[in-house]
């Protein structure tokens, strides 16, 4: 797998995460809201809704261990633009106009310095 295939791939963990807790809640309210016409199927809902805290917290958990994976895979590079850019794109989840835009570049060089900073890192893991 290579460096930006690897990169992209963080965010499952953390997508998952997000998307089983948006279910929970949906889940809870559903719950109360049936609370007083139907009590039997509230209480399932609620039952569902805590059968995923569990899952939850692994995905959450596998997205901190990936990012301190990337982190410690992204400090190993030189340049401090470099470092950034990554951080911003594939940590922060922001898309290359954005990042530019934080870091004053236009987002041609962004962009340039974002295949830079994946070359150096697929020359380093090597």
């Amino acid at each position: 797998m290579n460096v930006e295939r690897y990169l992209h791939s963080l965010t499952g963990a953390r997508d998952q995460a997000a998307k089983l807790a948006r279910l929970q809640a949906i889940l809870r309210e559903d719950a109360e809201r049936l609370r007083d016409k139907l009590p039997d199927q509230a209480e399932e809902r609620l039952a569902q809704a805590d059968s995923l805290t569990g899952q939850i917290a692994r995905y959450r958990a596998q997205g901190v261990r990936q990012t301190r994976q990337a982190l410690h895979l992204i400090n190993r590079l030189p340049g401090e633009e470099e470092r950034q850019v990554l951080r911003l794109v594939y940590l922060s989840r922001l898309r290359i106009v954005d990042a530019a835009d934080v870091m004053g570049y236009s987002p041609r060089q962004c962009y340039r310095v974002k295949r830079r900073a994946l070359m150096h890192l697929d020359g380093l893991l090597e």
